[in-house]
């Protein structure tokens, strides 16, 4: 990205559970020469209500360096819409939020502010749950080859020009499971490899971008296969794309929740292709 970018939007609750994205945002925008915009919903009546000063303090003191150039924005409405109208209204081109809360392994801030904003932002979201190490340098993109999924393979390319670029598709077979079935299906598979050839052969891509690509076809249950791809190429980031047509939005953050977005440990970002 340019120095033109579009500014940065991270929440924080000015807890230890927002710091790792606090942290990465403070990383994307300086490596993008962006506004870092920090956001905070106050809770009206309380004493950083009626005192905003004090707040606008107490958000800068989450920061790496309290004294560094950032935006802080306060709000007085519930968080998930507020974050969504901040974005909008200050032109942001990426929501950062963290993990809800640290109890449990997949324990993340999901039906909530995360949900919302997947839902109803115009720009991507990245939910951070990792420490930051620096750069992403391994990105694991999902497709079923929609729209939408070659949206997020897009964006997620040109947000980390660097990085290398893992496209992953998880087919599945009819009556997989049962019994007489040996779980092999060559003409699907075949099928699959062609789609996903074709998938990565777009002309939306450019040729330096293909030349990062590496395609990976999995089969069985998505949580595991992906899972288990991430760990082989060492991903730092999980990138999916929402509204494809096998309704990945519903499947992210809907009636599975327990799914993707909530058991996997990698950061994950979101691309919600607009309707």
């Amino acid at each position: 990205m340019t120095s033109h970018a579009p500014p940065v939007l991270v929440a924080t609750d000015l807890g230890a559970r927002s710091d790792r994205a606090v942290d990465r945002a403070c990383l994307l925008a300086q490596a993008w020469g962006a506004t870092l915009k920090v956001f905070h919903a106050v809770e009206p009546g309380s004493w950083a209500d009626r005192n905003p000063a004090f707040a606008i303090g107490a958000v800068r003191a989450v920061l790496p360096d309290p004294s560094a150039a950032a935006d802080i924005l306060l709000a007085h409405e519930p968080a998930p819409q507020a974050i969504v109208r901040s974005a909008q209204e200050t032109g942001c081109g990426l929501i950062v939020a963290g993990v809800a809360r640290l109890n449990q392994v997949g324990d993340f801030l999901i039906g909530t502010t995360v949900d919302h904003a997947v839902r109803n932002a115009a720009v991507p979201v990245l939910v951070v749950k990792q420490r930051v190490h620096g750069a992403y340098r391994s990105l694991l993109v999902t497709t079923d080859f929609s729209s939408c999924s070659r949206l997020a393979l897009t964006t997620a390319a040109n947000m980390f020009p660097d990085a290398a670029l893992h496209v992953l598709h998880v087919y599945d077979v009819p009556l997989d499971g049962w019994p007489g079935s040996n779980g092999k299906r060559p003409d699907l598979e075949e099928q699959a490899q062609r789609e996903l050839e074709a998938f990565v052969d777009h002309p939306d891509f450019s040729q330096t971008m293909r030349s990062r690509i590496s395609i990976h076809l999995g089969h069985g249950v998505m949580d595991n296969v992906v899972e288990q791809t991430a760990r082989e190429v060492h991903s730092d980031l999980l990138v999916l794309g929402t509204h494809g047509k096998t309704g990945f939005l519903d499947f992210i953050v809907g009636s599975r929740a327990e799914s993707l977005l909530f058991w996997s440990r990698t950061d994950t970002l979101m691309v919600r292709e607009a309707p």
